[in-house]
């Protein structure tokens, strides 16, 4: 576990983990285009209320209520399948960011 690093950003650390898991970080969205699955802590069922109608595969999604929770779904989760989180994950991102910011500059008119 890693709780403080200078040399890692947030992503490089996701990339050493087997899961990702929050309460509701946006990193949630990004994890799985990093190839790696989300558990989120559904404190109060806030994780549930702003990320269960985005991000609702079961193969690469779980959500749980409780410390035991946690640890089944952790326990019991199959190795997951690294083409199919970063095809999900292709649904929110996409490779190429500098030549997509370009063509979304020029399409709404900002000359480069």
């Amino acid at each position: 576990m890693v709780l403080y690093s200078e040399e890692l950003d947030i992503y490089n650390i996701i990339l050493n983990c087997d899961y990702h898991s929050t309460v509701s970080s946006t990193t949630a969205l990004e994890a799985p285009f990093l190839g790696k699955p989300n558990i989120f802590i559904n404190i109060d069922g806030m994780s549930q209320k702003y990320y269960a109608d985005i991000l609702k595969d079961p193969a690469t999604v779980r959500y749980v209520n409780t410390p035991e929770e946690m640890v089944t779904t952790i326990m019991s989760w199959n190795k997951i399948d690294q083409a199919k989180l970063l095809e999900y994950g292709s649904l929110f991102f996409t490779s190429g960011y500098s030549e997509n910011i370009k063509n979304a500059l020029r399409k709404i008119g900002f000359t480069l």
